[in-house]
């Protein structure tokens, strides 16, 4: 029985990961219309470097950290989800057990208490980013 909870746990662990992956991926820059290969491609042919330029690289601290606080804020959204899951598959099959229903809910209750400390904390965020930037 334990090593199938493991068991369990452990591919849960991995789908977390799985899914979590793309907010922590820092490389990626934006593309508008205008900035496509061939533009790049003539760009260079030009000797203008344009928008992939080392020059305006526009990242500051803050951009960087409010990527990184996003990213766990978004990593908690998606344990949220998983508990939810858990619990109403626990809760589906206690067959009538109080007990098992017991602990369903009691997960469930405190995966909602989670979720509502995610999103304060993600509003409250938004009101610190947003007081910063108006006083720069």
């Amino acid at each position: 029985m334990k090593n199938i909870i493991t068991l369990n746990f452990f591919a849960l662990l991995i789908i977390i990961i799985f899914l979590t992956l793309p907010f922590f991926v820092f490389g990626q820059q934006e593309v508008t219309d205008n900035q496509g290969p061939m533009s790049f491609l003539e760009n260079i042919a030009s000797g203008d470097d344009g928008p992939y330029s080392a020059d305006t690289d526009t990242n500051t601290v803050m951009d960087t950290v409010a990527l990184l606080i996003n990213g766990v804020l978004g990593l908690l959204s998606v344990i949220f989800l998983a508990l939810s899951i858990y619990s109403g598959i626990r809760w589906m099959t206690a067959q009538g057990n109080e007990e098992e229903v017991a602990k369903a809910k009691s997960i469930l209750t405190q995966a909602i208490i989670g979720l509502i400390i995610v999103v304060s904390s993600w509003g409250i965020w938004g009101i610190i980013v947003n007081l910063w930037l108006s006083n720069i």
